[in-house]
């Protein structure tokens, strides 16, 4: 089970997205302590989540996510392949999956999605970098980075959610 100080991470939490750009509401939000809380008692990241959708859905991952509801965890994960985009839901707890809903054709994708998709650093190695600060990537998708697309991986750090930017070409961060 992952430990992260509730009480404080969700106050930084509801303080984070108040004061985040409008470019942000692409990305899931995390507005309360219940899913903190949900996060908590979760028994896989964000990154296991990919895998476990990759092996049920072959494709590129562009957009991944943790949500709760009713105080349960889900990880949902959008693919990208042949032409179609999947949204994979993913169980926190025993790590199936337990929903694929089609989200679309993929010839509808923007230049920057299109672009990452050719690129040599995964969605799930940018996730890495932010588990490689030492806490857990909750939130990880495609934003444009000074004109060009970059990765945002979000992270609760030391009771704190903050992001950083993955370039998908180098995987160094931005």
């Amino acid at each position: 089970m992952k430990t992260i100080p509730t009480m404080m991470l969700g106050l930084a939490c509801a303080s984070f997205y108040a004061f985040s750009p409008p470019a942000r509401a692409a990305m899931q939000t995390w507005t309360s302590a219940g899913d903190i809380v949900a996060y908590e008692k979760g028994d896989i990241s964000l990154i296991q989540a990919i895998a476990v959708a990759k092996r049920h859905v072959q494709g590129r991952a562009i957009h991944a996510y943790f949500k709760a509801s009713a105080g349960h965890g889900l990880f949902e994960v959008e693919i990208a392949s042949d032409g179609a985009l999947t949204d994979v839901g993913v169980d926190d707890k025993s790590d199936k999956v337990v929903a694929t809903t089609s989200a679309g054709k993929a010839d509808a994708l923007s230049a920057d999605v299109q672009s990452i998709m050719k690129a040599p650093v995964t969605l799930e190695s940018a996730a890495a970098q932010g588990d490689a600060l030492g806490d857990w990537a909750v939130d990880a998708g495609i934003q444009d980075s000074g004109g060009k697309p970059a990765y945002r991986v979000d992270v609760l750090r030391d009771g704190k959610l903050s992001a950083i930017a993955v370039d998908p070409q180098t995987g160094k961060r931005l």
